[in-house]
């Protein structure tokens, strides 16, 4: 069986809500609607690959729909 792991950007955005859906207290879990208002956050930002030609990797940036740069 093959581990397959996040992308550092993508596991901060997606911590936050398995936390949510796991969480044991009633006042720390998610609603309904807060995890689907996360959801969409997540769904809809824009992936920009970026080169760090010094460290020689590849960075996967997690941007809002409405950003510019």
């Amino acid at each position: 069986m093959t581990a397959v792991g996040f992308v550092r950007g993508l596991k901060w955005l997606v911590t936050p809500l398995l936390a949510g859906l796991l969480a044991n207290e009633a006042d720390q879990a998610l609603s309904f609607e807060a995890f689907f208002t996360s959801v969409q956050q997540i769904v809809s930002k824009k992936l920009i690959h970026v080169f760090h030609a010094a460290a020689c990797t590849l960075l996967h940036v997690y941007l809002a729909d409405n950003s510019r740069f």
